[in-house]
């Protein structure tokens, strides 16, 4: 919303002016450059093509000083422990979150600016650019005086238009350490076709499952259960989706099944769950948290059916199963969601196991055909499962920095790539080579 004394002009249709907002107390502004080729400030983008994260830049990032990352529609970024891949699933996620969450909660506590800002930069930049054509740029500052703005991005980052896409839309958001919640610039000032194809592009979720969150007896209040980052809520989420979409929870159990074949079911029951909650109090004019007592809920628990006997709970079952589970269920649970993160695919997999992962997602991909995929793995058998391609190779150098390529683009990658598999080609080549071919 643009309060008393904020300003805007809309340019003629095709005469390649610019649409300006300034709001003096934020020093923000929004431009939108229009195109010759185009009629007004909506233009046509490309017909029938499913958007997809085509490239993401990340710099100024923790560890990362300068990294593009191409992306296919199933991506592994792969290397050792410790070399950036869990940093740079982090980045992608910061950025998909940043188009629809308040940027105050957001970049707060742990991500807070002057936490995920490199100690030499002055601010994180994350870009990405759907296939589309359209960009979309977020910077992060810890500077309080770090001027704010809106700027287009066109495809060749060059400052003007090209053929690939009338007009080629682009936008930055840009996120301070003292952003306030109820002041900062919205997001719905954004031409709306732009907006909205970012929204709906970039709809993300990421997962760092933990397996003893996965079995946990969950209670979600709310109309909507959602399972959790850690994998919390899967009980409930399982529960609610064999109520109301049965064909995918069949789904999910019959890929279950063709993974781990000693499964032969799944069912629920009832159990007490006991939590503590924040509530909120006003003391002195300020809005302080109490942890309240411990109170009991009737929540959901997971039940298996298995070789090994009838009605088991969760907790029995092996972490590989339950981490398979909540794959499962998080790509098939949720239509909105375009982009699944996944930190650490292969944790806890028998190495059959991890191929047949890679095939259950490309199979979930072609029914889902909106749907794209980037993981985290540091296992050779899962990348044996994909092509050169699909994988990207990270290293940390002795300074500290990350660095990452593209399988492909080693040197003797088209020499080898069909006589050896992903996994045995890195074996022999190891991610040195990563920093002198990074980007």
């Amino acid at each position: 919303m643009r309060g008393p004394g904020d300003r805007h002009r809309w340019p003629r249709a095709g005469s390649g002016s610019e649409a300006v907002f300034t709001c003096p107390p934020l020093r923000r502004t929004i431009v939108t450059r229009t195109d010759m080729r185009c009629t007004g400030l909506v233009g046509r983008l490309r017909p029938q093509v499913k958007p997809m994260i085509e490239t993401v830049k990340i710099s100024g990032f923790k560890a990362v000083r300068s990294v593009t990352l191409p992306l296919e529609r199933l991506t592994v970024i792969f290397g050792p422990n410790a070399s950036g891949k869990t940093t740079l699933l982090e980045a992608i996620s910061l950025l998909c979150r940043s188009a629809t969450w308040n940027p105050g909660e957001l970049f707060s506590g742990e991500r807070a600016p002057s936490r995920i800002c490199s100690r030499d930069a002055r601010e994180a930049r994350l870009a990405l650019q759907l296939s589309t054509g359209t960009a979309y740029e977020c910077l992060v500052s810890p500077d309080p005086d770090h001027q704010m703005n809106f700027v287009p991005l066109p495809p060749d980052g060059n400052g003007h238009s090209t053929p690939a896409v009338e007009p080629a839309w682009g936008c930055s958001r840009f996120i301070n350490a003292h952003d306030n919640a109820n002041k900062a610039c919205r997001w719905e000032d954004v031409p709306g076709l732009m907006q909205q194809e970012v929204e709906r592009s970039i709809q993300s979720q990421f997962l760092r499952l933990e397996p003893d969150r996965l079995a946990a007896t969950s209670y979600i209040a709310g109309e909507r259960a959602r399972l959790r980052a850690d994998g919390y809520g899967l009980a409930s989420v399982l529960s609610q989706l064999k109520l109301n979409n049965a064909t995918a929870f069949s789904k999910i159990e019959e890929t279950l099944r063709s993974v781990i074949p000693s499964v032969l079911g799944l069912r629920f029951v009832r159990d007490r769950v006991v939590r503590r909650e924040i509530e909120y109090h006003e003391q002195a004019g300020q809005r302080v948290a109490v942890e309240s007592a411990p109170r009991e809920y009737w929540g959901d628990a997971l039940r298996f059916d298995s070789l090994s006997g009838r009605n088991l709970p969760a907790s029995a079952m092996s972490e590989g199963t339950l981490l398979i589970l909540g794959l499962l269920t998080a790509a098939h649970s949720s239509s909105e969601v375009r982009i699944l993160l996944l930190d650490d695919l292969d944790r806890a997999l028998h190495p059959r196991a991890q191929s047949d992962v890679v095939r259950m997602l490309t199979e979930l991909q072609k029914s889902r055909r909106d749907l794209q995929i980037v993981a985290t793995s540091h296992s050779p058998y899962l990348v044996d499962a994909l092509d050169y391609s699909q994988v990207r190779m990270t290293t940390i150098d002795n300074s500290g920095e990350i660095s990452c390529a593209s399988m492909e683009s080693h040197p003797d990658a088209a020499r080898w790539r069909d006589e050896m598999a992903a996994g045995e080609f890195w074996s022999h080549t190891g991610e040195k080579w990563v920093e002198t071919h990074a980007n």
